[in-house]
C-alpha cells in the first residue's frame, strides 16, 4: 500500500488504508502492551491489536515498584524431560503494527541476558531491536521485501544490566535519521537514508525469543509501545510513566545523601500514632505504594 494525503484532521500527515486496519500517522501509539497483571498480554491502545500469546512468562515487580508491574522472561530453561524450553511473547500483526515508514519503539527493560526485545518476523529477519550483550542495544532497520538494501545496525553500550532502563529506538523516514535512546537521552544516531518500499514491519512481532532460536532474552520487560512516527525527546520523556499504576511513583537517580535525608525526614515527621510505616528504596527508586500507614 502507498500512503496518500489525508485531510482527516490537522494532526494527520499520512494515512494507510487496509481492510484490517486504518492507521493515521501522528495519532498516538499504534500498539501499547503494558505487560502488567492489569492487562496481561492485551493491547490497551485505541487500535486494540490482538492479544499477545505468552509462553513461559510470569509477573514480577515493574519499574513503578508494583509487584506485578512487568513480565519476567526466564530465557531458556530445562523441562522435566531435559529439553530446553523458551520464553517469549508473540504478537500477531493484523496491520496496525505495520508502521512501514517511520517508527518508534519504547519499552522498560531490566536486562540479565541478551536476546530480542522486539523482533518483526519470527521465522526470519524483519526490523528488530535486540540486546546483543548485557550492556549493548542493537537496532537494525530492515527493508521491505523486494529491496536488496543492506543497512548497518545502530548500537550502543550504554545499558546497565540488572537495573531498569527506559529504552527507545526511532527512525524518521522524512530525514533518514535513526536514533537509540536510553532514559530519554540520545546515545547513538546515524542517517541511514530512506527506504523507498518501506520497512519490514509487515510481520508478527516476537518479544524475548525467536521460536527455535537458542538466543533468549532473560530479564524483565514492561510497557511496550510502538508508534508509526519518530517521537522527539520531549515526547519520549513524557511517555516514561505511561503504564505506571495509580499511586505508584518512581524517583530515579537519587543520590545516596538525598535518600538518607529523605528517609530521616520521613521517620522524624511521621506522627507516633501511626504504625507500620515501611519505606522501600531499591536501585535508587522510591515506591510510594510501599508506604503502609495504619491507625
Amino acid at each position: 500500500m502507498q500512503p496518500k494525503n489525508s485531510n482527516a484532521s490537522a494532526r494527520s500527515i499520512l494515512i494507510w488504508d487496509s481492510s484490517r486496519c486504518t492507521v493515521i500517522v501522528s495519532s498516538g501509539a499504534v500498539a501499547l502492551y503494558p505487560f502488567t497483571s492489569a492487562s496481561s498480554g492485551r493491547d490497551v491502545s485505541k487500535y486494540r491489536n490482538p492479544t499477545a500469546k505468552m509462553k513461559g512468562l510470569s509477573f514480577i515487580q515493574g519499574p513503578d515498584g508494583h509487584p506485578q508491574g512487568a513480565y519476567y522472561f526466564p530465557g531458556l530453561r530445562r523441562s522435566r524431560g531435559g529439553r530446553r524450553r523458551g520464553s517469549y511473547a508473540l504478537i500477531p500483526n493484523d496491520g496496525c503494527l505495520d508502521t512501514r515508514y517511520s517508527i518508534t519503539i519504547i519499552a522498560w527493560i531490566y536486562p540479565e541476558k541478551p536476546g530480542p526485545i522486539v523482533h518483526y518476523n519470527p521465522k526470519g529477519w524483519g526490523l528488530h531491536l535486540w540486546l546483543t550483550h548485557p550492556n549493548e542495544l542493537y537496532f537494525r532497520l530492515m527493508p521491505r521485501r523486494g529491496s536488496r538494501r543492506n543497512v548497518k545496525p545502530l548500537t550502543t553500550r550504554s545499558l546497565k544490566p540488572y537495573t531498569w532502563n527506559y529504552i527507545s529506538a526511532t527512525y524518521d523516514h522524512r530525514t533518514g535519521l535513526a536514533t537509540l535512546w536510553i532514559n530519554g537521552n540520545p546515545v547513538s544516531q546515524r542517517n541511514v537514508g530512506k527506504f523507498t518500499l518501506g520497512l519490514a514491519t509487515d510481520y508478527p512481532v516476537v518479544v524475548g525469543q525467536r521460536p527455535g532460536d537458542r538466543r533468549a532474552f532473560r530479564g524483565r520487560i514492561a510497557c511496550l509501545q510502538i508508534y508509526n512516527r519518530a517521537l522527539t525527546r520531549v515526547q519520549i520523556v513524557a511517555r516514561q510513566r505511561q503504564c505506571f499504576r495509580t499511586g505508584m511513583q518512581k524517583i530515579s537517580v537519587l543520590p545516596k545523601a538525598t535518600t538518607n535525608l529523605l528517609t530521616k525526614t520521613l521517620t522524624q515527621t511521621v506522627d507516633p500514632k501511626f504504625s507500620g510505616l515501611s519505606i522501600k528504596l531499591t536501585h535508587m527508586h522510591l515506591s510510594f505504594d510501599e508506604l503502609k500507614i495504619s491507625h
